[in-house]
């Protein structure tokens, strides 16, 4: 096996060397480096020497015309708005990388303020402290403000305003049924009708509240 391995390499060396010696004696032969790879000029001009396959087996020589260009060394092509993009500016106009680049390192330290581009200021921890303090207080005050409106008795006379309202509805809706004009009364319609006994009570309960004494005795609901 090692002798078998000694002379796969020995073959190798010796197309590799023939190949070489094949460029260089070669009259009016100049070999052109390339990106990718090497070429050979003569005296017809312009071709890639012979290279070996990675199993052994070895391409031919192969002429090219002049101006040509391996497929490997083709720049790619980009369209206007990609250009355009890759052109754009990337940071504010005004602003230099070194800012930038202290802007971003310090994005997971202090708040950063910037009134002007390319100007940095950064909070100061008392004035932050303080805004947190000011929203707290602030906070505290509104809801003991909902909590003051929220236990506000509600205004009588309002309250009086709206039941009386009711009734002349439960009026409207009776006046209709006696007149043969509401056959078919709604349920709601009837659950306001149901309630005119307990709205006249009420209203005769905030009545006695505002204009009559505290210390009267008079039930208006027991009579009815």
């Amino acid at each position: 096996i090692n002798s078998s391995i000694r002379s796969t390499y020995f073959v190798s060396k010796l197309r590799r060397i023939s190949q070489i010696f094949y460029i260089e004696l070669t009259p009016n032969k100049n070999l052109i480096m390339s990106v990718n790879g090497i070429y050979a000029e003569d005296s017809e001009g312009k071709f890639i020497p012979a290279t070996q396959r990675p199993d052994g087996t070895w391409r031919k020589p192969r002429r090219v015309k002049d101006g040509y260009v391996p497929q490997e060394e083709v720049p790619l092509y980009e369209s206007k708005g990609k250009q355009f993009a890759a052109r754009k500016p990337q940071l504010p106009v005004g602003m230099s990388p070194e800012v930038a680049l202290a802007s971003r390192s310090k994005k997971s330290g202090p708040n950063v303020h910037c009134p002007i581009p390319g100007l940095v200021v950064l909070e100061d921890k008392t004035k932050k402290k303080k805004k947190k303090k000011d929203a707290t207080v602030e906070k505290l005050a509104n809801d003991l403000t909902q909590t003051k409106l929220d236990n506000t008795p509600p205004d009588p006379a309002k309250r009086l305003k709206n039941l009386k309202k009711k009734i002349r509805e439960i009026e409207s809706i009776e006046a209709r049924l006696l007149s043969g004009e509401l056959k078919c009364p709604e349920k709601d319609q009837l659950d306001k009708v149901a309630r005119k006994i307990e709205i006249l009570c009420e209203i005769k309960e905030i009545e006695k509240q505002i204009y009559w004494p505290i210390d009267t005795k008079y039930d208006f609901c027991r009579r009815l």
